[in-house]
């Protein structure tokens, strides 16, 4: 029960309001379609320098007009084109991509009424699930411990990453103050009550590694966010695919049902993708290719004697 918790977690959905065949479908892809899924391989350099900034200036040469800071406000169909509404004035398209986590497509959905029941109704089931706290610590003292490790049983905590054994900056850091910076994570919470799940955090931290018990903190960043999709069961059924109603409007994100297994991550990357070939499609533009897992398991073979 407790590894199903963990895989469960790793959905950000508690187990109890999982579909068990979201769950199975994680562990074929875990498993069986992504063979480093389960490595501990990670940027040693913060995502901003190491992936996004570069990724922007390579937009920025191919004549991409990059416009950061500039949310969405409502988008609506007028004369055949989309019209975009942010605070720094409307943007005009001929087609869009909704990539958005699960609160920010609701916002924008809820601000767009005028885009009619045949594009919002397909979308009204995508919901947040329970909150996930991400809780980095700034320690006084070394921790001799593994880079990584999946926890169950230690009441909320899920996992613990010890940054200051692979970041190059929490490196630094540690070296220069003597110190460790240590990354708590707990996926799937009852509530959002700060100070307990902090006191909870600390306490379970403190029993997995007692010597950071006389540690104290030199700094912190505390994340709690709900903004991850719900998987409840039965949910695929209803969960909106890639395309829409309207050909020039196609969605991305970690909610969007795939016709493959996948993680969250890289259901969101993946999605990006086929939205992109299906708008290049009508332009009669060669799709990006895809490598994807195998869709069946070693013991398929069995369902034919069920």
């Amino acid at each position: 029960m407790r590894l199903l918790d963990v895989f469960a977690h790793s959905f950000f959905n508690p187990t109890g309001e999982l579909s068990a065949a979201d769950l199975l479908m994680l562990f074929h892809y875990y498993f069986f379609g992504n063979r480093d899924g389960l490595v501990f391989d990670v940027a040693r350099r913060p995502f901003g320098e190491w992936l996004w900034r570069p990724f922007e200036g390579h937009l920025a040469a191919l004549g991409v007009d990059l416009r950061l800071g500039c949310p969405a406000q409502a988008i609506s169909r007028q004369g055949g084109r989309w019209q975009v509404r942010t605070a720094a004035g409307d943007i005009e398209a001929d087609a869009l991509v909704l990539a958005l986590d699960v609160p920010g497509l609701r916002h924008l959905l809820d601000a767009s009424p005028l885009l009619g029941a045949p594009l919002l109704a397909p979308l009204t089931p995508v919901q947040p699930t329970r909150p996930f706290v991400v809780w980095r610590l700034w320690l006084d003292r070394p921790v001799q411990r593994t880079a990584f490790a999946g926890t169950a049983g230690y009441d909320i905590l899920d996992n613990v990453s010890v940054y200051s054994a692979f970041h190059e900056p929490s490196r630094d850091w540690a070296q220069r103050h003597g110190g460790a910076v240590l990354e708590l994570h707990a996926y799937g919470l009852a509530g959002d009550d700060e100070p307990d799940i902090r006191r909870r955090l600390l306490v379970a931290l403190h029993t997995l590694y007692p010597e950071t018990a006389s540690a104290q903190v030199r700094g912190e960043q505390f994340l709690l966010r709900a903004d991850c999709p719900a998987f409840p069961p039965g949910s695929a059924a209803t969960r909106p695919s890639v395309g829409t109603a309207d050909p020039s409007l196609v969605l991305a994100g970690d909610f969007v049902r795939l016709p493959f297994p996948s993680a969250l991550m890289e259901r969101a990357t993946t999605s990006g993708v086929l939205a992109a070939n299906t708008l290049l499609a009508s332009r009669q533009v060669d799709p990006a290719p895809l490598w994807v897992g195998p869709p069946r398991g070693v013991m398929s073979f069995l369902s034919r004697f069920a």
